[in-house]
């Protein structure tokens, strides 16, 4: 299993880096894959409590739910206690972090808000 695969795959294709510069940025990460029924979906950058996911293309919008994600999340959050992301200014997946159960906690002067998840509560059905 290439565990770095997603994430070589989401730089590449859509932040349009190199190989050579997207292994770059994944340098000082543990990567955590995302396994369901013997598929590798997505891989969680893990740095403390800071984690970053990326899913496979082919997984994005069917297999990688909410639900299945948040057990994914689960044991890392045992772990660490809370965990953090942060969303750039142009990335618009706010939504989808809130549904895991994400609460923004405010906004860098460049745009960068930082999200903190300290509980996996029952998911909400959507209306």
């Amino acid at each position: 299993m290439n565990v770095r695969g997603p994430w070589i795959e989401h730089l590449m294709q859509d932040e349009g880096l190199s190989y050579l510069q997207a292994s770059e940025m994944l340098e000082g990460w543990e990567f955590v894959p995302c396994v369901y029924e013997d598929r590798h979906m997505a891989t969680i950058l893990k740095k403390g409590a800071e984690i970053h996911l990326a899913i496979y293309k082919q997984y994005r919008k069917h297999y990688m739910t909410a639900r299945r994600l948040r057990a994914f999340l689960s044991p890392l959050l045992e772990q660490e206690h809370f965990l953090t992301t942060k969303l750039g200014r142009d990335d618009h997946t706010e939504s989808f972090i809130e549904r895991l159960g994400f609460i923004e906690m405010g906004q860098d002067f460049q745009g960068t808000r930082t999200y903190i998840l300290t509980d996996i509560a029952p998911l909400e059905k959507r209306t």
